[in-house]
């Protein structure tokens, strides 16, 4: 959380035949006011990510380059992004933003989400990162 993924993402999906697939605005769009806690969130992210898997399948299928705008902190949550690449045979790539927390917070807490950009949430969710593995055969490239 505030480590500055969207404006990557945002800035890479400005290249062309290229979409962007952002977690936070399907989120906010389809359980609006419903993110209070980090259980809330882990429950409807895991529900939209059949549905962005297939999306992001369908268009890596047709040419199309897809940028997912979703957290890559945690072992699972990256064996997810590659189960998406994976069965298409499609290439990827995982770009790796390190911040230091102090940056994050200040971020984090300058777009001021009441329900989710908090320091209780960003210590609750950062307690869960874990940083990629080689033996996890990403293609990581620092950010």
């Amino acid at each position: 959380m505030g480590a500055g993924k969207s404006t990557l993402a945002r800035e890479i999906s400005g290249q062309p035949s290229t979409v962007l697939i952002s977690e936070d605005d399907w989120l906010s769009k389809l359980f609006p006011e419903q993110i209070h806690s980090l259980e809330d969130y882990q429950r409807y992210s895991q529900q939209i990510k059949p549905l962005i898997s297939e999306l992001a399948q369908q268009l890596l299928g047709q040419g199309v380059s897809v940028v997912l705008d979703f957290p890559a902190n945690t072992k699972a949550q990256r064996q997810w992004l590659l189960s998406i690449s994976g069965p298409i045979d499609s290439e990827h790539q995982c770009y790796f933003v390190d911040r230091p927390d102090r940056v994050c917070i200040e971020q984090l807490l300058k777009r001021a989400n009441p329900n989710t950009d908090t320091v209780e949430m960003f210590r609750a969710v950062s307690q869960h990162f874990t940083r990629p593995a080689v033996s996890e055969k990403l293609n990581l490239i620092p950010a």
